[in-house]
């Protein structure tokens, strides 16, 4: 799981032309096969006004090949860094299919209860209103299922957790149920351990505010290199010093 900064809104549009079940897959192979730096560098320097921050499912072969051009941006004297490459990314993609939207299957409502304060935790990470994308995102991009023991243990079950998901989505966690062969595994049983999953990814990366801070902090430093040059180093070593 990657996070990135992006333009606030931009996961909305995209849910209108992509569906969350297919959209991992489908950003993946574009990166791979079809991205490109765009003809002038420019358009890549602009720093959302507004942002959210937000996680993707990317293998390394996109990852490598996001990186491979952030060096050949570098080369062309622009410093970017893997969020530019995004959200270049899904405004390209946004544009594709913005006339022709892929058809999204039906969605269903879908409640299990998980520990008091997961909600509360999810939200740090996640907005309630993108919740059901990211719970199905990873669903079909990352989890896989606990050890029998661990989905059978008795955990704290006082708190609603309500998403809403593809029909397809809710009969793949019946089936991943099923392989256990057991009455004490059921659907909720799969759903409680894939919420659980999910905030342990996102707990153990960085956190959202980081992740933007870091990113202003790339973007002035690189503004300041190209005005002063070296002297950014001295800059740098003086405030950690201080």
């Amino acid at each position: 799981m990657y996070t990135f900064n992006l333009e606030k809104g931009t996961i909305e549009k995209l849910q209108e032309v992509i569906p969350s079940g297919k959209r991992s897959r489908i950003i993946r192979d574009y990166i791979i096969h079809d991205y490109s730096l765009p003809t002038n560098l420019d358009e890549l320097q602009s720093i959302p006004k507004e942002n959210e921050v937000y996680p993707f499912y990317l293998n390394e072969s996109a990852i490598s090949k996001i990186d491979a051009l952030i060096k050949a941006a570098a080369n062309q004297g622009l410093g970017i860094n893997r969020s530019t490459i995004m959200r270049d990314v899904l405004q390209r993609m946004i544009k594709k299919y913005e006339d022709n939207p892929i058809e999204a299957g039906k969605r269903k409502e879908i409640v299990f209860y998980v520990p008091k304060g997961t909600v509360k935790a999810l939200n740090q990470f996640v907005p309630a209103k993108q919740r059901s994308i990211f719970i199905e995102d990873f669903i079909l991009s990352e989890y896989t299922p606990s050890s029998e023991d661990v989905l059978k243990e008795k955990k704290d079950t006082s708190e609603r957790f309500k998403v809403y998901l593809d029909e397809h989505t809710i009969e793949f966690m019946d089936e991943l149920a099923a392989k256990f062969n057991t009455k004490s595994i059921k659907r909720s049983s799969i759903g409680r351990d894939i919420v659980l999953q999910a905030l342990d990814v996102l707990q153990t990366s960085k956190s959202p505010k980081q992740k933007n801070l870091d990113e202003k902090l790339y973007s002035v430093i690189q503004e300041y290199k190209e005005i002063y040059g070296s002297d950014v180093k001295k800059i740098v070593n003086k405030i950690l010093e201080d």
